[in-house]
């Protein structure tokens, strides 16, 4: 069995190497725990300019999907300026049906139709007064008609706004996301920046206990 006389280890050195190794260790693990630190905050600086890219997308989407909002509203204004132009055509048509003539009548209903009209010393086959309540009839019907038209472009320029906002809304939820994300990892390199500051300190107060251990075992063999 093998046996140590303990009288005889120099424990001084021995404890200056003993600490000059745990230190040296220390040191060492400090380092790699720095550079994965680093890799982390490299890894957020990434997503943060991925992230941006996505935000920049998004912001540009929204301009140009607001630009298509301003030209449906200038189409819609034009619809409703016709609907006016439209209504004001049909009361003037209606306001000069009273003036015809039986010639007149028959102009109207030959033009619209595209028939021949008998005039006889009656008037047309109708008389002038039913075929008066037709043609205002008949004119009232012309601009409805015209009227649905531009009411349905303007359904339909609606429909397209409303979409056209709610994509907007969408774009601006993935914005905030993404501005939560950034805060997330500006929040999480100032906290490993903060690590790798005590990391720091910690490896500059080891050095400084590292270097007065080896200065002093180094005195301690010379003055032996």
């Amino acid at each position: 069995m093998i046996q140590i006389n303990l009288s005889r280890i120099n424990w001084l050195q021995t404890s200056s190497y003993i600490a000059i190794i745990i230190l040296s260790i220390l040191l060492f693990r400090n380092c790699q725990d720095n550079e994965k630190l680093q890799l982390a905050n490299s890894n957020f600086k990434q997503e943060l300019k991925i992230s941006d890219l996505k935000i920049e997308k998004h912001v540009n989407r929204i301009n140009a999907l607001n630009d298509s909002l301003v030209i449906l509203n200038k189409l819609k204004q034009r619809e409703k300026v016709k609907i006016v132009t439209v209504t004001k055509e049909v009361e003037k048509k209606i306001q000069s049906v009273g003036s015809l003539t039986t010639k007149g009548i028959a102009n109207y209903y030959q033009d619209r139709y595209k028939l021949p009209i008998v005039i006889t010393k009656y008037g047309i086959s109708l008389s002038d007064t039913i075929a008066k309540k037709n043609i205002v009839e008949l004119v009232q019907k012309d601009g409805l008609v015209l009227e649905l038209n531009h009411t349905k472009n303007i359904l339909k320029i609606t429909e397209n706004q409303s979409e056209i906002k709610d994509g907007i809304v969408i774009l601006k939820d993935s914005i905030i996301s993404e501005k939560d994300k950034q805060i997330d990892s500006h929040f999480k390199i100032e906290k490993n920046l903060n690590k790798q500051v005590r990391s720091e300190r910690t490896k500059k107060t080891m050095w400084q206990i590292l270097s007065g251990a080896i200065l002093v075992g180094a005195g301690y063999l010379l003055i032996k």
